[in-house]
């Protein structure tokens, strides 16, 4: 059998059986009031950095999801950090392992994507991915059975049209589908080669209040045809057009609005003296 071993255990999250399952659990605890979200959730959008600076953020994001939906099978995409991934890609057969078990594919929904047109079978290019590793042992916990389509976006495409075929395929499978997309927000800094604001708490409040807000604001428009070009303007997701796909997904299947549960950065988490170097983290539940 095909399968994928952990890449970025212990360096992300804990490779530790039973610490990431204790970890996994608290982040699942963080409470999220009802107050207008929906009551039967088709997915969300989580970070993929360190657990120490997003894991709360993915936590409360699942922990909701939890409650208020009942997948068959986890269509999750991310964003490409590995060269030569430049159309979406995807395994039709195998297993995915995780510190605390695994995540069977669900070879049916994921060969019938390939078949469309939309993704490639292509399981070397998540070999050593991240952004859909890192927030996969906390769905697991979550959601403990589910089958997984794991699924690679890069800004290479908008995302949209793929996005319409995960819709198409759970529709003729009648298949129950969480779909989570994976990415941060802006990386800010010296670091990261972008600091139009300089460094300092100004530099902070313009990433917060004007550059991730843009993206915020898209996100719960479900605006998925602008998150692309906005990024690439405005340097506010390395996930854009796995959030798209997702986001033109959950359009096709009858969604209108997404909604911001939580939104902080990596300096508010563990903050270390001035900021300087930091990224932004949403967690989004539609």
């Amino acid at each position: 059998m095909l399968v994928r071993e952990p890449s970025v255990a212990d360096r992300f999250y804990p490779a530790d059986a039973e610490r990431c399952r204790r970890e996994a659990e608290r982040f699942l605890s963080g409470a999220v009031g009802n107050g207008d979200l929906p009551l039967q959730a088709l997915g969300g959008i989580v970070p993929h950095a360190g657990w120490a600076f997003s894991g709360a953020v993915a936590g409360r994001v699942f922990a909701y999801l939890r409650d208020h939906a009942r997948p068959q099978t986890l269509v999750i995409t991310g964003t490409v950090h590995v060269p030569e991934v430049v159309y979406p890609s995807t395994m039709t057969i195998g297993y995915w392992r995780t510190p605390v078990g695994g995540l069977e594919i669900d070879c049916e929904f994921a060969s019938r994507l390939v078949e469309t047109g939309a993704a490639e079978d292509n399981p070397n290019a998540h070999r050593r991915e991240h952004s859909l590793e890192v927030p996969l042992p906390i769905a697991e916990q979550a959601f403990p059975g589910v089958y997984l389509v794991p699924l690679m976006v890069p800004a290479t495409v908008s995302g949209v049209e793929t996005g319409r075929a995960v819709a198409e395929v759970a529709r003729s499978l009648g298949r129950e589908v969480l779909l989570v997309a994976s990415t941060d927000l802006t990386h800010y800094g010296p670091n990261y080669r972008f600091t139009p604001k300089g460094v300092g708490a100004e530099s902070l409040r313009w990433v917060k209040q004007e550059n991730d807000a843009r993206m915020l604001d898209a996100i719960r428009r479900m605006d998925a045809e602008s998150l692309v070009g906005m990024a690439r303007e405005c340097k506010n997701a390395c996930g854009p057009a796995a959030t798209a796909c997702v986001l033109a997904a959950a359009r096709e299947l009858g969604v209108t609005q997404a909604h911001v549960i939580e939104y902080t950065t990596s300096h508010d988490v563990v903050p270390r003296g001035e900021p300087t170097n930091f990224v932004g983290y949403v967690g989004a539940v539609f």
